[in-house]
């Protein structure tokens, strides 16, 4: 409900993707998939992303599957492997990569410094 509040201020079509992407983090997301699915051109879609929320589709994916994975490498002892796949990412060493430019940390060394600093030791 908050994320729908939040996104009143959007046009239907970045309301309709931005829901659609949250959905569907695990599955593809480029901006033909996320097009094809609100049946509207790529070009019209990248244009509506980048003047609505002064970012790329690419890059609003990438974000929110980062956020995924922070939430699951610090609630979950799931294998990083398989957060990727929860994230959809197939290839785990080009996240990382992604992840470790935008955190400062590999998503290993994320966790790996989150329990040396988290007050309950898990």
């Amino acid at each position: 409900m908050v994320q729908n509040h939040s996104l009143n201020n959007y046009s239907s079509i970045i309301q309709s993707a931005v829901n659609y992407i949250n959905l569907n983090l695990s599955k593809p997301l480029s901006l033909k998939e996320v097009s094809k699915q609100l049946n509207i051109s790529s070009s019209y879609l990248s244009h509506l992303f980048k003047k609505e929320l002064n970012t790329t589709l690419t890059d609003y994916v990438t974000e929110k599957r980062i956020k995924q994975t922070l939430m699951l490498l610090t609630t979950t002892k799931l294998s990083v492997q398989t957060i990727c796949s929860h994230v959809g990412i197939d290839d785990s060493n080009y996240f990382s990569k992604i992840f470790k430019n935008k955190i400062g940390y590999t998503p290993t060394e994320y966790r790996k410094h989150f329990q040396l600093v988290s007050p309950s030791g898990t």
